[in-house]
C-alpha cells in the first residue's frame, strides 16, 4: 500500500474510524469514509501516495437550479481559496481539495484537509441550501 494513505488509514482506525479502502486499476488508493450520510472520498496517487484528492459529494443540484448553484459556487471559490466547488456533469455539488503530502507528515496533514472541508462546507451549508430551495 502507499505509504501516505497507509499511514492516514492508521490515524483514522486510531480515532476509532473505521473507512472503506480499495485499490483503484491505476494503482491508486481510495478511502471512502461518511459525514453527516454524505460520501467523502481521499484518493492517493504517486509513489509514495503523495498526491492528495479529497472529493466530497455534497447534494445533487435540481436542474432548473444549476446556474444559481454555480454562482454561489464562485462566491465559495472567492471566500475559501483551497477548497474548489462546482456542480459536475451529474448536477452534483462537489467539494475538491489537491494537495501534496510529505510522507513524514501524510496522516496529519491529510486529516487536517479532511477536517478543514467538512468544517466548511458545515459553514457553507446555508448558503447552498438556499441557492438550491430559494
Amino acid at each position: 500500500m502507499l505509504l501516505c494513505a497507509e499511514k492516514f488509514i492508521d490515524r483514522l482506525k486510531e480515532d476509532g474510524m473505521v473507512p472503506d479502502v480499495s485499490t483503484a486499476k491505476d494503482g491508486a488508493i481510495l478511502v471512502d469514509m461518511k459525514h453527516q450520510g454524505k460520501e467523502v472520498r481521499c484518493i492517493f496517487r504517486g509513489d509514495e501516495g503523495e498526491y492528495f484528492t479529497i472529493f466530497f459529494v455534497y447534494e445533487s443540484i435540481p436542474a432548473e437550479k444549476k446556474n444559481d448553484m454555480i454562482v454561489a459556487c464562485n462566491d465559495i471559490n472567492a471566500q475559501y481559496k483551497w477548497v474548489k466547488a462546482y456542480v459536475d456533469s451529474d448536477n452534483d455539488l462537489i467539494y475538491q481539495v489537491d494537495a501534496k503530502l510529505s510522507p513524514d507528515t501524510a496522516a496529519e496533514e491529510a486529516l487536517e484537509m479532511v477536517l478543514r472541508t467538512v468544517h466548511i462546507t458545515d459553514e457553507i451549508k446555508p448558503r447552498v441550501m438556499k441557492a438550491i430551495y430559494a
